[in-house]
């Protein structure tokens, strides 16, 4: 069944189902009632979780599968398409790599840069302190 498979498709396919297993506690909560999550729950879910979910789903996971697919050819060595691993096991091992990197990475990095202007801009927005006796 796997020989039937496009090698792109398993990439797809495993960084998808891995997006599936590492949300799945965000997941259970959106699909929860509302009687039936905590008040942190409810204050995730009230914040956007569920938006959070489908925007990485739909694009972000894709996305980042893309990436690594483009970048396929520069990642898996010729000498390792020569030996007898199914090309579609090979591409699911990249859709694996493609949903911790470039995603987390990329998320990670604008993490650190919006937290690092928002430092910047507290830091010069904040009053120098008053001198006390004209000292």
């Amino acid at each position: 069944m796997l020989e039937k498979m496009a090698p792109e498709m398993a990439l797809y396919g495993c960084a998808w189902l891995l997006f599936l297993v590492v949300r799945s506690g965000d997941i259970t909560i959106v699909v929860k009632s509302k009687e039936e999550r905590t008040g942190d729950e409810q204050k995730r879910v009230a914040r956007g979780l569920l938006r959070s979910i489908l925007l990485e789903a739909l694009l972000f996971v894709p996305a980042s599968a893309t990436m690594v697919l483009l970048l396929a050819p520069l990642l898996v060595p010729e000498r390792l398409k020569a030996v007898t691993i199914p090309q579609v096991s090979l591409y699911a091992a990249l859709g694996l790599i493609s949903y911790g990197f470039p995603f987390a990475s990329v998320r990670h990095m604008i993490t650190r840069i919006a937290l690092r202007t928002l430092q910047e801009f507290a830091a010069i927005t904040q009053e120098p302190p008053k001198e006390k006796d004209g000292k």
